[in-house]
């Protein structure tokens, strides 16, 4: 039967009709070998009982709730916690799945070192129901592209095994965005990594995620990540320039000019602005 693969899907927040759509679409692969691990990361009774009732047509799935909400990040340790599989794929509770991507990633785990395979994307945006496909593309330098942006993106594309994601410390629970760039950054560093170019992810942008509180959670990512990957982000001024105006621009968004301009001010003192690569960054 080949390798066991565990699918971890947190949940928060979700009807049981939308959570039951991203668990057929995990049930309809391919690749049969499968364990379902459900998170329910509610903390709330009444959302858990909603979910609960879902899941009674699925009696093989392994459903584990949270006492209290504990975020995304914690939600998915559990998951690779109790998971019995060699590989773990992750699959959030919105996202659905084509019938062969585990089947095709899995294929690209042959070698020992690789511990990571992602996909490509198709992105579905809610507000003009556009439809965006994104290849996976494989870079020479992995992690340093990931500190450039995100090019893997949403967790739902990745597999990996078990023991590297263990290895490097699962998922930072300090992270309430940007959790994907830094577990890919940290696998990247250690292990291997490869892709499936085509889009087997499927993907939805909703319109509410372009709220402020998002935009505070990204400039708390990149503050946080600016800081943690510093010894690699600060002697390259491309990626310091790069961070420095994610930052720059979150500010300006939230509407706090006093605060971007302390900062461009502090990074133009501490040279970690390239006017070069800021226009080249611009132009994009």
């Amino acid at each position: 039967m080949g390798n066991k693969v565990s699918v971890v899907i947190p949940t928060y927040k979700r009807t049981g009709e939308r959570l039951t759509k991203t668990i057929q679409s995990v049930l309809q692969q391919t690749y049969k070998n499968l364990e379902i691990i459900v998170v329910d990361d509610n903390g709330n009774p009444e959302y858990s009982k909603e979910l609960v009732n879902a899941l009674k047509m699925y009696p093989e799935i392994k459903y584990i709730a949270h006492r209290e909400n504990r975020g995304a990040c914690e939600a998915r340790n559990t998951g690779i916690l109790n998971s019995e599989g060699e590989f773990i794929a992750f699959l959030d509770d919105d996202d659905t799945w084509e019938s062969n991507k585990i089947e095709k990633q899995l294929d690209k785990f042959n070698k020992p070192n690789i511990g990571l395979v992602y996909c490509g994307i198709k992105y579905y945006y809610e507000k003009n129901d556009k439809v965006e496909y994104k290849s996976a593309i494989k870079y020479d330098d992995p992690c340093r592209e990931l500190l450039m942006h995100n090019y893997i993106g949403s967790t739902s594309c990745g597999i990996v095994r078990k023991t590297c994601a263990i290895a490097v410390g699962m998922f930072d629970k300090n992270l309430k965005s940007g959790q994907d760039l830094d577990f890919w950054y940290r696998i990247a560093e250690k292990y291997e990594v490869d892709c499936v170019e085509e889009c087997l992810l499927n993907y939805t942008i909703y319109t509410e995620d372009t709220i402020t509180s998002n935009i505070n959670n990204r400039l708390e990512s990149n503050l946080y990540l600016k800081e943690k990957y510093g010894s690699r982000i600060k002697h390259d001024t491309e990626l310091i320039t790069i961070y420095n105006l994610k930052i720059l621009k979150a500010y300006l968004k939230l509407k706090q000019p006093i605060k971007a301009a302390k900062h461009i001010k502090k990074s133009i003192i501490e040279r970690e602005l390239s006017l070069k690569h800021a226009l080249q960054s611009i132009l994009r």
